[in-house]
């Protein structure tokens, strides 16, 4: 032994690691996360080494000793280095002292009403997709109102009623949609009345670009927020092959003109999000497709989407990739995407914020209106079994907060999902989509097997990118 340093009574206490914890690697970092306290830390080769010597029930002095002889350093610096890293790591909740305790979990949030309203302008839409999860309902309800069949789409006297009343009612980000929101003529009107009710109400618009001309390129750089256009291919066979002939220069066009309108008028809004979705396919090109979007396009980012297989689809579930080439698509693309970053002067920094879930949000984070008022938990279950009642009937609020099918999804929670609620990662996927379940497996509460690697990639990504700085260097 070489010298010798006080140590205070802190470091002769045992330090616990959590029972359950779970570890991960990627390159020569190593993730843990304790799924009972629901809290992680990312630390390199020294840091795995310490937090294995703690889970070995070693007293801190026994852990000093084995650093000192594994990196051949004085007693004084190994001290030094161990009760830092233990000072940090019990400061976020990983590392406890004398016992692991398991905190007592925060109330999982309840709200007053949707933060999220899908608002449904209109059914109609001037392409076909092959994979729209709503085409089948819209195209129905155009049939059976040209009967008389189902009530008339809301005039715009009752569309400003209703965008007025969420407004009021505390409604965070209003997704104006349809079918394409583009079509309907009052779309203007409506999106520059809900803009004067509120300046910091977040106005989105989904749209699959075809009809943004300058004009409405303007109008989308003014009033809203953000703007998300379909695209599936960042060449014209790969979009059309999806979308339907003649539909990619006419994207390109408007998603270009959107942006240029953003930088004539100096705006950073609206976000422009391309959305694809990966197939078995096009998985192999996401590298492409980022590149072409952010260097070709201007757009801010994308939201891509995961091909969602059901009874509403045309393609089947051998669309869905392979998880391993899905796997490498991603590696390749956060590559670039940091390449891509650096040159833009943009330096990679800590990743959003992750809270613990116990549900998607169907009919709690979020619920949907279809254009003559009806409304929906979600804007993937517009079924007649998942009505809630009706804005003309009903007040929007009361609906939220009683309707049978409103209170009856929003119960479900992963606890009760009989697979899901053993899995450690049980509160960052949350289960998964329950529409997706429902139009897979026509059961609500159905485990989501055929996504359930996919949702575990998803929610290890949420842990790697939202670790930050390293806790030990």
């Amino acid at each position: 032994m070489t010298g010798t340093v006080e140590i205070d009574q802190t470091t002769m206490d045992r330090v616990f690691v959590s029972p359950r914890v779970r570890r991960w690697q990627k390159d020569e970092w190593y993730l843990y996360f304790d799924p009972c306290n629901f809290v992680w830390v990312r630390v390199n080769e020294s840091g795995r080494f310490l937090i294995e010597q703690f889970q070995q029930y070693l007293t801190v002095p026994r852990v000093i000793q084995r650093v000192m002889d594994k990196f051949s350093i004085a007693r004084d610096q190994a001290a030094s280095g161990v009760r830092m890293f233990v000072d940090n790591l019990v400061a976020e909740g990983f590392l406890h002292r004398n016992e692991y305790v398991p905190a007592d979990r925060a109330a999982f949030t309840q709200l007053d009403f949707a933060r999220d309203v899908y608002l449904h302008l209109t059914n109609k839409c001037n392409l076909a997709c092959s994979y729209c999860y709503n085409k089948d309902d819209r195209t129905t309800k155009i049939r059976l109102a040209k009967k008389g069949l189902v009530d008339p789409v809301m005039n715009t006297e009752e569309m400003k009623r209703l965008i007025a009343r969420l407004v009021e009612l505390g409604t965070r980000r209003i997704l104006f949609t349809g079918g394409e929101p583009l079509l309907r003529k009052d779309f203007v009107t409506l999106l520059r009345y809900a803009r004067s009710l509120s300046a910091d109400i977040n106005l989105e618009v989904l749209t699959n670009g075809t009809k943004i001309d300058e004009a409405m390129a303007e109008i989308l750089a003014t009033y809203t927020d953000g703007v998300t256009i379909s695209l599936d291919g960042h060449t014209q066979e790969r979009h059309e092959k999806y979308r339907g002939r003649k539909t990619f220069a006419p994207m390109v066009r408007g998603t270009k003109l959107l942006a240029e309108a953003k930088r004539r008028l100096g705006r950073d809004r609206p976000y422009i999000a391309m959305v694809p979705v990966w197939t078995s396919d096009n998985v192999h090109t996401m590298p492409d497709v980022w590149e072409f979007c952010l260097e070709e396009l201007g757009a801010n980012g994308l939201a891509p989407i995961l091909f969602q297989a059901g009874d509403h689809q045309e393609l089947s579930i051998s669309q869905i990739p392979n998880l391993g080439l899905f796997e490498d698509a991603q590696r390749r693309t956060t590559e670039y995407v940091r390449t891509f970053r650096e040159k833009q002067g943009h330096s990679e920094g800590p990743g959003r914020g992750v809270g613990a879930r116990n549900h998607c949000g169907v009919g709690h984070g979020e619920i949907s209106i279809d254009p003559a008022g009806e409304v929906y938990p979600c804007q993937s279950l517009h079924y007649d079994e998942f009505k809630c009642g009706n804005v003309r009937e009903s007040d929007v609020g009361d609906i939220f907060a009683s309707a049978d099918v409103m209170v009856q999804v929003r119960g479900q929670k992963v606890d009760d999902l009989s697979v899901c609620r053993h899995c450690d990662l049980k509160y960052l996927c949350n289960g998964g989509c329950r529409a997706t379940a429902y139009n897979v497996y026509r059961t609500f509460d159905a485990h989501n097997e055929i996504y359930c690697k996919y949702l575990e990639n998803f929610a290890l990504n949420k842990l790697w990118g939202s670790s930050g700085v390293p806790i030990c260097k």
